[in-house]
């Protein structure tokens, strides 16, 4: 895995540039693929679809560490939090990012290298003072 390999996984991860099998899925629903490809062109134009993402081994990628982090938000005033949303928005390391209800605002999934990594990832977080409270786990493995 090299550089351009890691530049077409996050390109692909964007969402605009994987595409499905329109042959594989008309094989296994029976019906043209004309009318697969005008209904995903239909799905897309209407928003229902918001991007094709491909199905990763990070650990094959070169990230042995996915890691998602909650973040439990202090009220400041509204230029702090967007301060870290805009971290969040441009970290190249956070692949996922929601805003959540509940105890915890910010929910993060992380690709990280090493341990070292996932401590100072940890450490850049708890650097903004909008940041109040920070829990965190690894991905052991997928189960669906």
């Amino acid at each position: 895995m090299d550089e351009l390999d890691s530049k077409i996984l996050k390109k692909l991860m964007d969402g605009k540039h994987c595409k499905p099998y329109i042959k594989l899925i008309s094989s296994e629903l029976g019906v043209p693929e004309a009318t697969i490809r005008s209904r995903i062109k239909r799905l897309v134009e209407s928003g229902v679809i918001k991007g094709y993402y491909p199905n990763v081994d990070w650990d094959k990628a070169g990230y042995p560490l996915k890691a998602r982090f909650f973040v439990k938000l202090i009220p400041k005033p509204r230029k702090s939090i967007d301060s870290f949303l805009n971290w969040i928005s441009s970290n190249e390391k956070i692949i996922k990012a929601f805003e959540f209800s509940g105890e915890y605002e910010i929910q993060m999934d992380v690709l990280l290298k090493s341990k070292s990594e996932f401590s100072e990832f940890m450490m850049e977080i708890m650097e903004f003072d909008v940041v109040g409270e920070v829990k965190s786990g690894v991905f052991m493995r997928d189960l669906k």
